[in-house]
């Protein structure tokens, strides 16, 4: 949830924008003050005379942009999502998803109005949406929708200002590139120009692109790509991303966060804010889109967009009649707001009207504006056009070194418990280096296991080929869907005794390219590794207090050798919304020569159907199969909570299998009676197994259960019964269901 709260105060920042102009007498921003004499840019500050003058320019034309900009008017769209994923999650899941459309107006005198004509907010994860009013959540919306901050172009809307929405409060976030005391953090290069004629004009327009480039490595600080137009200095698009993602150990004023605390972190890619020309005489914002990511560890992610669009754009016209009705219709709601600040610095009164109004909850459900969009869909810029900013961030070459980081005890799985290691625990740290990428190094040692396991690697900082290089000597649990070194798996194991994962060592090397967009994921993997056994260590565990017969598991041996090869991992999502069909994805493919020569590869596809307002079903067919002399490590092991939960990973084993899963809920997605039967047939299993496997059968196995389902699938308790081959009960609690 920490993560979550860091990454939603950024929602506020693009409400409401910060003046960042500084006055001559003093600088400051970001918590950094100066003299006025100490903003004396350094020598090296500007790459040549040229782009000097520019931006000087450009700083003027933040005094004077306003000359004769009396009003306008617009429409405005407004999007924000925000999700919940994890390494290893089969799906994401929508947090929260708002859309709002409406009238927007501005004066010179201060006047700021608003009628927003359509808006809709949900909550996918729980299952609640304004839009369905049974229970007054749609008049509820409402009335909070009159209440809520403005659309970013008015909510401290000042032409003098740089107009660029990205701080979170006066003097907080990020430092503007044109603030007065920009040259002791950035310096400034000459980048492209751009030569544009429009219709009706005789003298084309000459834009100027300035490369804006940090001096260290800050979060507050941003790496940009800057086009003014030549004559005027007005700015006509800006491209950003922070100098380094955010990090809560490093960037936090609270020093005494302890080492053994999840790191949480949140990285933005870009930043765009583009303008258009009013009348050939007024830039004015358009189009606005952020993209950003936050994340506790290794634990969680949460995948953040924001977006807006101005259009129908009038300047210097009479207020129109119908902004503001009067009287209001029956059901509209209204706030004058004109008494109080509506920016962040709560104590600055603001000039003029602030008036906000919204129409009933049936009518915004019906508004125009509201668009049908995806979770996956980008509005404000295309893809194409996404592509194209983000390629030419990159070509800015190595940025500041990063602080040294380091981190230890449960942040990023460095402390586990499991019947190999024993307890184990380690330390990491990460450092950028002076051309560009970033070094990771961790070391882990057990309890039981005196030979340590860890990593070395390296993530280049613009390579299309590679995302990372690592050399290693991993512990890896040898099941595809079991995680045995989260540390809920780890608190099992401990507390109540774990079941017969197998494991086996891995030394090598390996290169991995990873491709991520909305809705779905690929990683290609090449390596070449050094398999051996790994023995049991230990048998402790608590419960085994009370019943001393109770001991961990053996561990399957492996077939230890080389083995070099590549595999592929892919998942994809159609949807979030549990009231529509969805459809989740996920595959794999391996194939490797050395010791022996084989190829693997296994395919899952789940259907979530909305049956009624309270009831859902689902159905999951999956399937693995191979060829060739597979190792004993690198069979399919399929049982566990993703997969077979009549039976634990490691318990049987196969060169191929089926699997169907079939559930019935009742409830809404925040939270289901779950009722599921499982059914699963392994193919080719060992003729002669060694313990921990079981003797094989040949036929279907059975498994069925009740149990409840939170969040959307996020969290399952359930109870299973297996009938076949064997009959018995088994409880379960774990993360990412179905639904």
């Amino acid at each position: 949830m920490a993560a979550l709260m860091v990454l939603l105060a950024f929602w506020l920042p693009f409400e409401a924008s910060p003046t960042t102009s500084e006055r001559p007498s003093t600088g400051s921003h970001g918590g950094l003050s100066y003299p006025a004499e100490a903003l004396r840019a350094p020598s090296d500050t500007f790459g040549n005379p040229g782009v000097r003058a520019l931006v000087e320019r450009a700083r003027a034309a933040r005094e004077n942009m306003a000359e004769g900009l009396d009003s306008f008017d617009g429409r405005i769209w407004e999007r924000l999502y925000a999700g919940l994923d994890g390494r290893g999650f089969r799906r994401e899941r929508g947090i929260i998803q708002e859309e709002r459309a409406g009238r927007i107006r501005w004066t010179a005198s201060g006047d700021r109005l608003v009628q927003w004509e359509a808006g809709r907010r949900e909550f996918p994860i729980v299952g609640w949406s304004s839009l369905d009013d049974r229970r007054g959540e749609g008049e509820a919306y409402a009335r909070e929708l009159v209440g809520s901050q403005l659309p970013p172009p008015l909510a401290s809307f000042d032409p003098q200002s740089d107009q660029l929405w990205l701080g979170g409060g006066r003097d907080q976030w990020f430092l503007h590139p044109l603030a007065d005391s920009a040259g002791l953090h950035y310096r400034f290069e000459s980048g492209d120009s751009l030569r544009v004629r429009l219709p009706g004009t005789d003298v084309p327009i000459t834009l100027s692109e300035v490369l804006v480039l940090p001096r260290r490595s800050d979060f507050r600080l941003l790496e940009a790509s800057l086009w003014f137009e030549q004559e005027s200095g007005a700015m006509a698009r800006a491209v950003y991303r922070p100098a380094r993602p955010f990090n809560l150990r490093i960037d936090s004023d609270n020093s005494d966060i302890p080492g053994f605390f999840p790191s949480i972190g949140f990285e933005i890619p870009r930043i765009l804010v583009e303008y258009s020309l009013q009348d050939f005489s007024w830039w004015l914002p358009y189009r606005f889109s952020f993209e950003g990511e936050g994340s506790v560890g290794r634990f969680a992610r949460f995948p953040m967009v924001v977006e807006w669009i101005v259009s129908d754009v009038w300047v210097n016209e009479d207020e129109p009649a119908d902004l503001i009705p009067d009287p209001l219709p029956e059901g509209w709601h209204f706030q004058d707001r004109s008494a109080r600040a509506d920016t962040l610095d709560a104590g600055e009164e603001q000039p003029g009207r602030v008036l906000v109004v919204s129409p009933s909850s049936g009518e915004l459900r019906e508004g125009p504006g509201l668009r049908e969009i995806g979770f996956r869909d980008r509005v404000a810029f295309s893809g194409s056009e996404l592509t194209a900013l983000e390629r030419r961030l990159r070509t800015f070459g190595p940025g500041p070194r990063t602080p040294l980081e380091t981190a230890w005890g449960v942040t990023e799985e460095l402390t586990r418990y499991n019947r190999v290691e024993g307890l184990a625990t380690g330390a990491l740290a990460r450092v950028s280096l002076p051309r560009g990428g970033r070094l990771s190094g961790e070391v882990r040692i057990g309890t039981e296991a005196l030979l340590p396991t860890g990593e070395l690697s390296f993530e280049p900082a613009h390579s299309l080929w590679v995302s990372r290089l690592a050399a290693y000597r991993r512990l890896v649990p040898s099941a595809d869907f079991d995680s045995p070194h989260t540390l809920g798996a780890s608190a099992s194991t401990l507390a109540l005794g774990g079941g017969p994962s197998p494991f086996h060592y891995a030394a090598g090397l390996e290169g991995a390219r990873q491709w991520r967009a909305p809705g779905w994921e690929t990683e290609l993997t090449l390596f070449g590794e050094w398999h051996e056994s790994a023995e049991r260590g230990t048998s402790f565990h608590f419960r085994r207090l009370l019943d001393s017969d109770r001991r961990l598991p053996e561990v399957l041996p492996a077939d230890e050798g080389f083995y070099g090869g590549a595999r592929a991992v892919h998942r994809w999502q159609s949807g979030l919304d549990p009231d529509r069909v969805r459809l989740f994805l996920r595959s794999g493919i391996e194939i490797a020569t050395g010791e022996s020569d084989y190829a693997r590869g296994q395919l899952g596809a789940a259907l979530a159907v909305p049956l009624s307002r309270q009831v859902a079903g689902a159905l999951e067919v999956a399937g693995g199969t191979s060829v060739g002399d597979l190792p004993r490590q690198r069979h399919f092991f399929p049982g566990g909570p993703a997969s077979y939960r009549g039976g634990q990973a490691g318990e049987r084993a196969g060169e191929g299998y089926t699997l169907l899963r079939a559930e019935l809920g009742r409830g809404v997605a925040g939270a289901r009676l779950i009722f599921f039967a499982d059914a699963m047939k392994l193919f080719e299993p060992p003729a002669e197994p060694v313990p921990p496997l079981r003797p094989p059968f040949d036929d279907w196995h059975y498994a069925a259960g009740s149990g409840l389902s939170f969040l959307d699938g996020l969290v399952r308790v359930e109870l299973v019964r297996t009938m076949r081959p064997d009959r018995g009960w088994r409880g379960l609690l774990y993360f990412d269901g179905l639904f």
